[in-house]
């Protein structure tokens, strides 16, 4: 791969391509994502008011009603697949060298899969009340 000239600037080839084919597509996915978690934001801000200071039956009683389960279901997948997205534009623009970049972005995605396999464990069991 070699450099190209961009703009009066010196960029590399590889880069110019991979900002060519995915950028956009990910900058998208960023944005909905963001708007994504608003409501659902909202929604665990109001569900920490309503908890706080409760017992833990109270909150296994709330995350008892579907709606409220499969709402904590969703925040948290967003937000792990927000974090991912956001944490790999700064490996992508910052880490090297590259095999360095793909090593934690290859980390990245593992630790918030497991988060969300985590969670989504954690928030199963308090919705069917074990």
């Amino acid at each position: 791969m070699g450099l190209v000239e961009c703009g009066g600037g010196i960029m590399n080839q590889t880069s110019h391509a991979a900002t060519h084919h995915g950028g956009l597509g990910h900058w998208l996915w960023q944005r909905v994502s963001s708007l994504v978690l608003i409501p659902l934001t909202l929604w665990v801000l109001w569900a920490g008011v309503q908890l706080a200071g409760a017992e833990h039956a109270e909150a296994a009683a709330l995350l008892g009603h579907p709606g409220h389960a499969l709402m904590a279901l969703l925040f948290t997948g967003v937000m792990f697949f927000h974090a991912q997205s956001g944490i790999q534009v700064i490996c992508e623009d910052y880490v090297y060298p590259p095999w360095f970049q793909s090593a934690l972005i290859w980390l990245t995605r593992v630790a918030c899969f497991a988060g969300f396999v985590v969670s989504a464990f954690a928030i199963g069991r308090l919705a069917l009340g074990a």
